[in-house]
């Protein structure tokens, strides 16, 4: 004579399946599959999400640090575009390097209209001298 073992599934209780392959298969079957993961990918591409939806993901993302490769990732894609975030400022133009290149930074400074701590970092950022006095 057998005892009956406890389990935890009810399935498992009902005797639908047997414990040993309840314990194997995953709890949503398909959730790994490429192909299936693919299919569910397109089905949302292009739709706009729920407001809820998207404050939550802000939410909890808020002061998370994206990985270098991510965010290479998201500068492609920004350029691709041709959106840049805002802070960002306007892109340099190549007249503006040019004048980075002749003139003092006070005369680039008069000239773009922009800071002189923009016309430091670029200097800086094109492996030029900034010609700060030392």
């Amino acid at each position: 004579m057998t005892t009956p073992t406890a389990s935890n599934s009810y399935s498992d209780r009902i005797g639908l399946r047997d414990s040993s392959s309840a314990r194997l298969s995953p709890t949503r079957p398909g959730t790994g599959d490429p192909k299936r993961r693919a299919k569910m990918a397109a089905c949302y591409t292009g739709k706009k999400q729920l407001p809820e939806v998207v404050e939550e993901m802000r939410r909890r993302m808020l002061g998370a640090k994206m990985s270098a490769a991510t965010r290479r990732k998201m500068s492609k894609s920004h350029r691709a575009r041709g959106t840049r975030p805002p802070a960002a400022g306007a892109p340099w133009t190549a007249a503006e390097h040019k004048l980075l290149r002749t003139l003092a930074p006070a005369e680039v400074v008069a000239r773009t209209g922009r800071t002189l701590a923009a016309v430091y970092l670029r200097r800086h950022k094109l492996g030029m001298p900034d010609r700060r006095r030392r």
